[in-house]
């Protein structure tokens, strides 16, 4: 039989509000994951959301042909693109666990685009 505790500590004199749920059996860890989203109806919205994705990376374009074909990173922040390219690693972790093309795809483009930069801006400083 599966057992579910729930433990807070609202009552405590420290009360910091915070709960500690332990969970036993398969079915109610199963259960406590978020359904999965429909990815068959776009709405508007999605649609404009995967537009700018495509053109936010056909914008960054210009910019690594830029370092490279005139090899110089005068004016690029190696900080800036890095950040960019960490954050293009967390986004395409966070896709494959959701299991959106959307995101990961999105975020393989980002990756080669922000890594050409930023090794761009290494080589050429």
């Amino acid at each position: 039989m599966p057992r579910i505790e729930v433990c807070s500590d609202w009552g405590s004199p420290q009360g910091t509000g915070s709960e500690t749920v332990a969970v036993s059996g398969l079915a109610e860890i199963a259960a406590m994951q978020p359904a999965p989203s429909s990815t068959s109806s776009k709405t508007s919205f999605d649609r404009v959301l995967y537009a700018f994705s495509i053109i936010t990376i056909l914008m960054t374009i210009p910019q690594v042909l830029s370092i490279w074909l005139n090899r110089s990173a005068q004016g690029v922040s190696l900080i800036t693109w890095s950040t960019y390219l960490v954050s293009a690693c967390v986004w395409l972790a966070h896709g494959l666990e959701q299991r959106d093309p959307t995101i990961y795809r999105a975020c393989v483009a980002w990756i080669v685009l922000d890594a050409a930069i930023v090794v761009g801006a290494i080589v050429y400083r």
